[in-house]
Protein backbone atom coordinates (compact mmCIF):
# COMPACT_ATOMS: atom_id res chain seq x y z
CA UNK A 1 0.00 0.00 0.00
CA UNK A 2 2.55 2.09 0.38
CA UNK A 3 4.78 2.64 -3.18
CA UNK A 4 1.48 1.90 -4.85
CA UNK A 5 -0.71 4.23 -2.34
CA UNK A 6 -3.94 1.50 -2.54
CA UNK A 7 -6.00 1.84 0.51
CA UNK A 8 -9.55 0.10 0.65
CA UNK A 9 -11.17 1.36 4.06
CA UNK A 10 -14.67 1.12 5.04
CA UNK A 11 -17.14 2.72 2.73
CA UNK A 12 -14.13 4.02 0.62
CA UNK A 13 -10.38 3.30 -1.64
CA UNK A 14 -7.95 5.89 -1.05
CA UNK A 15 -5.52 6.24 -3.59
CA UNK A 16 -2.51 7.92 -2.53
CA UNK A 17 0.98 6.84 -4.13
CA UNK A 18 3.98 8.76 -4.09
CA UNK A 19 6.26 7.57 -7.45
CA UNK A 20 9.33 9.11 -8.60
CA UNK A 21 9.26 10.61 -12.08
CA UNK A 22 11.79 7.58 -13.33
CA UNK A 23 8.58 5.18 -12.56
CA UNK A 24 6.58 6.35 -14.90
CA UNK A 25 4.27 4.15 -16.39
CA UNK A 26 4.79 1.75 -13.58
CA UNK A 27 1.62 -1.10 -13.39
CA UNK A 28 0.55 -3.39 -11.40
CA UNK A 29 -2.08 -6.05 -12.02
CA UNK A 30 -3.87 -7.19 -8.12
CA UNK A 31 -7.04 -9.16 -7.00
CA UNK A 32 -9.39 -6.77 -5.18
CA UNK A 33 -12.64 -8.08 -4.26
CA UNK A 34 -12.28 -11.02 -6.50
CA UNK A 35 -11.77 -8.49 -9.07
CA UNK A 36 -8.50 -8.35 -11.28
CA UNK A 37 -7.49 -5.20 -11.50
CA UNK A 38 -4.12 -3.57 -13.17
CA UNK A 39 -2.95 -0.11 -12.05
CA UNK A 40 -1.20 2.04 -14.11
CA UNK A 41 0.81 4.63 -12.89
CA UNK A 42 1.70 8.15 -15.40
CA UNK A 43 3.75 10.27 -13.50
CA UNK A 44 3.59 13.73 -15.49
CA UNK A 45 3.35 16.29 -13.03
CA UNK A 46 3.88 15.96 -9.67
CA UNK A 47 5.36 12.62 -8.33
CA UNK A 48 1.95 12.65 -5.79
CA UNK A 49 -1.45 13.09 -5.43
CA UNK A 50 -3.78 12.14 -7.95
CA UNK A 51 -4.70 14.59 -10.79
CA UNK A 52 -7.03 12.50 -12.63
CA UNK A 53 -7.85 8.30 -12.61
CA UNK A 54 -10.19 6.57 -14.70
CA UNK A 55 -11.57 2.98 -14.39
CA UNK A 56 -11.99 1.48 -17.90
CA UNK A 57 -11.45 4.42 -19.77
CA UNK A 58 -14.19 6.49 -17.68
CA UNK A 59 -13.40 9.14 -15.61
CA UNK A 60 -14.09 8.92 -11.86
CA UNK A 61 -14.87 12.12 -9.61
CA UNK A 62 -13.33 11.53 -6.36
CA UNK A 63 -12.06 14.43 -3.24
CA UNK A 64 -8.90 14.54 -1.35
CA UNK A 65 -8.19 13.45 2.12
CA UNK A 66 -6.49 15.85 4.26
CA UNK A 67 -2.53 15.81 4.55
CA UNK A 68 -0.80 18.49 6.34
CA UNK A 69 2.21 18.25 4.03
CA UNK A 70 1.37 17.84 1.16
CA UNK A 71 -1.61 17.60 -1.14
CA UNK A 72 -3.56 13.80 -0.28
CA UNK A 73 -4.39 11.31 -2.21
CA UNK A 74 -7.44 10.81 -4.08
CA UNK A 75 -11.03 9.41 -1.91
CA UNK A 76 -13.49 7.32 -4.25
CA UNK A 77 -16.94 6.17 -2.72
CA UNK A 78 -16.49 2.75 -2.54
CA UNK A 79 -20.22 1.67 -4.14
CA UNK A 80 -18.65 4.28 -7.08
CA UNK A 81 -14.82 2.31 -7.09
CA UNK A 82 -16.73 -1.60 -7.45
CA UNK A 83 -19.56 -0.47 -9.52
CA UNK A 84 -16.97 0.98 -12.00
CA UNK A 85 -15.31 -2.39 -12.04
CA UNK A 86 -17.17 -4.46 -14.70
CA UNK A 87 -14.71 -5.96 -17.13
CA UNK A 88 -13.14 -9.39 -16.79
CA UNK A 89 -9.37 -7.38 -16.37
CA UNK A 90 -10.32 -3.98 -15.16
CA UNK A 91 -7.73 -0.83 -15.98
CA UNK A 92 -7.43 1.76 -13.23
CA UNK A 93 -5.20 4.64 -14.75
CA UNK A 94 -3.51 7.15 -12.36
CA UNK A 95 -2.23 10.30 -13.70
CA UNK A 96 -0.01 12.15 -11.50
Amino acid sequence: SRLLGLRPEVGKVTIDPVIPHSMDGLSATINFMDRAITYIYNVKQDNFSPKKITINGNAIDFTYEENKYRKGGAVIPADLFLSSLNQQVNIVEIQL
